[in-house]
């Protein structure tokens, strides 16, 4: 009889094996699962962290959608996923040190964004257009981001918390970040960040993202 071909084991060291991992592992840490299988998948989370940062992934996470908004071409930010305060993982996605120039990315936070654009569905078929404007318009785009493949919500999960550092929507909007609501200010910094994205992807696939995935989005059709 023939051998049947051993099973790959997932590594951190790619974007896709980091993202499989995560998707793995971070959804026991938020459920509600005993201590000891908690404490067991936060160490398995921070292995994952560690073996990532030892790849490629932040270089080029700091390359292509960190340095070139934060910082003049010839500064560079050293990112690193490192998600941990205060002895757990916290729900934020990114933390900048612009003293250091040194950015933290959250395997949990990221999951989190992941998971609202997964579930949007869901949600937006419990919403009216009308009574929840700001909340229906969120979901709705974020049920267009949700053909896209998960592994590149990563990005653009990074790119909100960029847009977020820098108050772009301010300059798209009627009003000050801390007057915006919180699917406004949701939506506008995901909208930035799909731009971004999208440029990347033209320069390096060269092919449009929206043909490729059939997303369908006309800005003008949802301004409030």
């Amino acid at each position: 009889m023939s051998k049947k071909p051993k099973k790959t084991k997932e590594n951190a060291k790619s974007i896709t094996g980091f993202w499989k991992l995560v998707n793995d592992s971070v959804p026991i840490y938020l459920d509600h699962a005993p201590v000891a299988k908690k404490k067991k998948v936060f160490s398995e989370i921070r292995k994952i962290e560690e073996e990532v940062n030892t790849s490629s992934v932040p270089d080029f996470i700091s390359e292509n959608f960190v340095s070139p908004f934060l910082t003049s071409e010839r500064e560079k930010i050293k990112v690193v996923f490192d998600g941990v305060q205060k002895g757990a993982f916290g729900s934020w996605i990114v933390l900048y040190d612009g003293e250091q120039k040194t950015m933290k990315l959250n395997p949990v936070g990221i999951y989190g964004y992941s998971s609202m654009i997964v579930d949007s569905p869901k949600k937006l078929s419990k919403l009216s257009r009308e009574e929840d404007f700001q909340e229906f318009r969120l979901h709705s785009f974020s049920r267009e981001l949700s053909k896209l493949p998960e592994q590149y919500h990563i990005f653009l999960a990074i790119l909100k918390g960029v847009a977020e550092i820098t108050e772009v929507c301010i300059s798209d909007s009627r009003g000050s970040a801390a007057k915006l609501d919180e699917h406004t200010f949701s939506y506008l910094t995901t909208l930035w960040a799909l731009k971004q994205f999208e440029e990347f992807y033209q320069k390096f696939q060269n092919r449009s993202i929206r043909a490729d995935f059939h997303l369908i989005w006309h800005e003008g059709e949802w301004v409030d």
